[in-house]
């Protein structure tokens, strides 16, 4: 990216059907502009998980260049997003002694605080990739959110820790980096998600925003407007295309375009004599169906991935804690004629469907490439944490050791 476009972003998602990627840009009005968008077919990933390196970096160049052309730009930088669902999120808290004479907190003991809750230990199989801040204490006075300019002499931060598998996290970093770009900061992907989708009430009041993409579903709890749970269903869209191909004995990609073209929910969506003409066979010939048959077929599968959902939600003790409800987006359900409905019968609460209200990406497909853009807008005074950690086994091993002589500095 040239210097002088320093201030675009460029958000990418893998996906396991596709790759989106997506180029904003800040107006002087804090407005998002959307000057690049890129869009391919990805076969090297399954349910979040490269498991084809040379196909994710074919799909990730594609995508990549059709921003490029868009935006007449040339990108070396981009932020990724990882699956809600291959992350876990734990609390931690951290502590220091404000550096200044007149005790005036500024952003480097903010930075400096956000470093010491990272010290934890962990698995060796995992990784940090983020840390989000919860609340600030100042002096034992809890319930800050931003404590740059307030006086203290003790410094205190509750924060949830975001960890990943070393070996998905750094399969999907050398993907992007053959593909020529280097990754500047690593997203939870409902948290980039929450910034394009949620009100503020949503989260203080509690919601469930659910993503439905081809090969997996994540459940993301919001609660006092923080994220507290993140899960991973092994189920998505393409679980209804193939029911589809089984039932009429199609390829999946005729029965794709059937589901998109004249899918529903379900059986109450249709009247019992619609008809719809099945692809054309290898004789020419088009076969009338029942558009009831298809509904059906959708009905099983869409009516299972909604009860997974709601087993999870309710053994994890939050299904009366949702006061908002649940936000579904993501494009392997969210835009089938009658879902909102359904899942209001099946969950007993209120379900609306989201995509970004921005013009270029106003689909539910663009939704988490669009919050990772969003999300690093709206956290830009954020340092960035290098991504090299991830892949650096060495400073992980020293790293312990090293933030605790200097926690420990800033008391002696």
């Amino acid at each position: 990216m040239r210097e002088s476009d320093s201030n675009v972003v460029l958000g990418l998602d893998v996906g396991t059907s596709k790759v989106c990627a997506v180029a904003g840009q800040r107006n002087k009005h804090g407005e998002t502009r959307i000057i690049g968008v890129g869009l391919s077919s990805c076969k090297g990933i399954k349910r979040g998980v490269v498991v084809d390196i040379d196909s994710t970096v074919k799909s990730i160049r594609e995508a990549v260049e059709q921003v490029k052309q868009m935006s007449n730009l040339d990108f070396e930088d981009v932020t990724i997003s990882i699956p809600g669902g291959h992350a876990s999120l734990m609390d931690s808290r951290g502590v220091i002694a404000v550096s200044r004479e007149d005790r005036e907190i500024t952003e480097e003991d903010v930075n400096r605080v956000l470093q010491a809750a990272r010290v934890v230990a962990l698995p060796s199989d995992r990784e940090i990739i983020d840390i989000i801040p919860q609340q600030y204490i100042v002096d034992g006075y809890d319930g800050i959110k931003d404590p740059v300019g307030m006086i203290g002499v003790r410094l205190e931060v509750e924060a949830k820790i975001i960890t990943g598998n070393i070996t998905s996290v750094e399969n999907l970093l050398r993907s992007i980096n053959k593909a020529g770009l280097k990754v500047k900061k690593i997203i939870l992907e409902p948290l980039a998600t929450a910034e394009v989708l949620l009100e503020r009430d949503e989260k203080e009041l509690g919601v469930a925003l659910v993503d439905v993409g081809a090969g997996k579903t994540s459940v993301s709890i919001f609660k006092e407007g923080h994220l507290v749970d993140t899960y991973m269903l092994p189920v998505g869209g393409e679980h209804i295309t193939n029911d589809i191909a089984q039932g009429f004995k199609i390829s999946t990609q005729e029965a794709e375009q059937l589901k998109i073209k004249y899918g529903c929910a379900g059986v109450f969506c249709v009247r019992e004599d619609d008809t719809v003409k099945l692809p054309s066979t290898g004789s020419g010939v088009q076969k009338d169906i029942s558009r009831a048959d298809l509904a059906y077929i959708m009905e099983a599968r869409i009516q299972e991935i909604l009860l997974m959902i709601n087993k999870v939600i309710t053994e994890a003790g939050y299904r009366d804690q949702l006061t908002s409800g649940m936000v579904l987006t993501g494009g392997g359900m969210a835009p089938i004629h009658g879902c909102v409905e359904y899942a209001e019968e099946i969950l007993k609460m209120p379900v609306r469907a989201d995509y970004p209200k921005i013009i270029g990406v106003a689909s539910p497909i663009y939704s988490v490439a669009t919050g990772v853009v969003e999300y690093v807008f709206k956290n830009a005074k954020l340092k960035a944490e290098p991504t090299e950690q991830v892949s650096n086994r060495n400073i992980r091993r020293n790293y312990f050791i090293d933030k605790l002589k200097e926690i420990l500095s800033d008391f002696f």
